[in-house]
């Protein structure tokens, strides 16, 4: 896979005609994460640096929202759900959107009358005082009901902009260039709180090891609910950076499960293994 990429992605066109084509930065940018979730941070910290030096020379308006302006017109449009007022992956309009391969959740979007998820209130308190991504998990009225939270139906799996911002800082603090690391997730911070409110990176974030771990943080806070910790909690399993967050568990409320290893790999579906019988399902 990552010899077909970094063969096909420099032939990208450098412009594409919408959000769901691919194109040479956007090329880029899934190379550097291909690389980062096989821990080569150097590669992916190159293939990063590339996609950041093409985005302006790509056609389509690329920049992260400001939630102090968007947030107020996505609560008046979102109804029960705050994630509904976002636009779309493929809208012209969704300006964070570098690559679209959106994934909907068929049920979300049908059920009447709202969702929940479960998020343990540890998980929301890693949002401080301004972060406006809280919201996302509050009531009309901004009041949290038992860490029951509507959640976003629908999710970009492609290339977005904070997370392309958040993985190339990560790959920028591990390979030692720790000043444009902090540049950059201060810069996502910046769109996200209040005004009048610190959107800085906390002071007790001192080291190296203090940043990467702070970036991965910063990501569960971006991304709360989405599934996209799962791929981080694959990558860090075995990251000793990340060992005192083990053991991984989750809980409706009522019962808790505990993530094993051997449940890192998904299990093979039904449909495939009946027309495949000589195959060795995994655990």
């Amino acid at each position: 896979m990552l010899k077909e990429l970094e063969e096909a992605v420099p032939h990208l066109d450098l412009f594409t005609l919408h959000r769901q084509r691919l194109y040479r930065m956007a090329g880029f940018a899934i190379l550097g994460r291909a690389h980062m979730l096989v821990y080569d941070y150097d590669k992916a910290r190159e293939a990063f640096a590339e996609a950041e030096m093409l985005m302006s020379r790509t056609n389509i308006p690329l920049e992260l929202f400001d939630y102090k302006v968007r947030m107020p017109e996505w609560k008046a449009s979102a109804g029960w759900n705050m994630g509904a007022g976002i636009p779309q992956g493929f809208s012209a309009l969704n300006t964070e959107t570098v690559v679209n391969r959106q994934l909907s959740i068929p049920f979300a979007s049908v059920s009447a009358p709202r969702l929940t998820a479960f998020i343990k209130p540890e998980y929301m308190d890693l949002y401080i005082d301004g972060d406006l991504r809280r919201e996302f998990f509050t009531d009309n009225d901004g009041a949290l009901s038992n860490f029951y939270k509507p959640f976003r139906i629908v999710h970009n799996e492609g290339v977005d902009l904070p997370n392309f911002y958040l993985m190339y800082a990560e790959c920028l603090a591990r390979t030692g260039n720790t000043t444009k690391a902090r540049e950059l997730v201060t810069h996502l911070r910046q769109h996200r709180f209040a005004d009048g409110f610190d959107f800085s990176i906390p002071t007790i974030v001192v080291t190296q090891q203090d940043l990467i771990r702070f970036i991965v943080e910063e990501r569960l806070r971006e991304y709360m609910a989405t599934g996209h910790r799962w791929f981080d909690m694959r990558r860090l399993w075995n990251d000793p950076l990340f060992q005192h967050l083990k053991p991984y568990t989750h809980t409706d409320g009522v019962n808790t499960w505990t993530l094993t290893e051997d449940r890192l790999v998904y299990r093979i579906p039904p449909s495939v293994m009946i027309h495949n019988q000589g195959w060795t399902n995994n655990p």
